[in-house]
């Protein structure tokens, strides 16, 4: 049956799915490049979500191994035609007016080594594509404060970094931030809230998750909350099914 909408996936590990196959179980392939164009996904935000050596995800090598998925991003769009960069409100309307066209929007998840050094480096990756960022994971940086601390809210180069995004018309991602984070970053976003992956704690119970007042701020302005499909945070521990998403 042909699709009466496009598809647009909030969140996708894409380049961690297709490079780190150590970290899924064999022959498992949650996503892909193939994947998303049968599928007919027309726009993806694509993270660079780096998982240094040893996990920790303090190390500086973090940067570097973002700039790297960016620019393998780039590299894929340039040789494969069907696929394209997402940069700009005209971009998204001339992918969406064509049906032989794919569309990466390039997002972080986390970044946990920043400085107010980092300001040209940022441009750069701006200059790259970057469009999109989810200021924590789950640790808390030197932004603001993960679901696995529930006191640190958003600090001060957090809140700059809002501006800056701001100034640059890119998206700020509310997904992973804890409850004070979450409180202080929604004084500074202007317009809509985006939460790209997060459930419901009324039906699931998890820091991850988000209560009936925060999704309800989120509505008030007009924002958007991507439902997350991992069982963990859809029923807890028993294997989810469609009727849960």
């Amino acid at each position: 049956m042909p699709q009466s909408f496009p598809l647009l996936d909030l969140h996708e590990d894409l380049l961690l799915h297709i490079n780190r196959r150590d970290l899924y179980p064999a022959n498992h392939w949650q996503t892909n490049f193939d994947f998303l164009k049968r599928n007919q996904v027309k726009a993806t935000f694509a993270t660079a979500f780096p998982v240094p050596p040893k996990e920790n995800f303090f190390d500086p090598a973090s940067n570097d191994m973002i700039e790297s998925d960016f620019a393998q991003y780039l590299s894929y769009c340039e040789t494969h035609p069907e696929w394209m960069i997402v940069k700009t409100k005209a971009d998204l309307e001339l992918l969406f007016q064509r049906n032989d066209r794919h569309g990466l929007i390039l997002h972080i998840e986390g970044l946990n080594v920043v400085s107010d050094a980092d300001w040209p480096r940022l441009e750069k990756w701006y200059d790259m594509g970057w469009r999109s960022l989810g200021l924590v994971w789950n640790l808390t940086n030197p932004l603001g404060g993960g679901t696995k601390d529930s006191t640190t809210g958003l600090t001060m180069l957090g809140a700059r970094m809002i501006e800056w995004l701001q100034a640059h018309h890119m998206v700020v991602d509310f997904a992973h931030m804890n409850a004070p984070t979450f409180a202080d970053a929604l004084k500074i976003v202007k317009g809509p809230i985006v939460i790209s992956h997060g459930n419901a704690c009324a039906l699931c119970p998890n820091p991850r998750n988000y209560t009936d007042e925060q999704l309800r701020l989120v509505a008030e302005r007009g924002g958007i909350v991507g439902v997350f499909f991992a069982k963990t945070y859809l029923t807890g521990s028993r294997p989810a099914v469609i009727e849960d998403v």
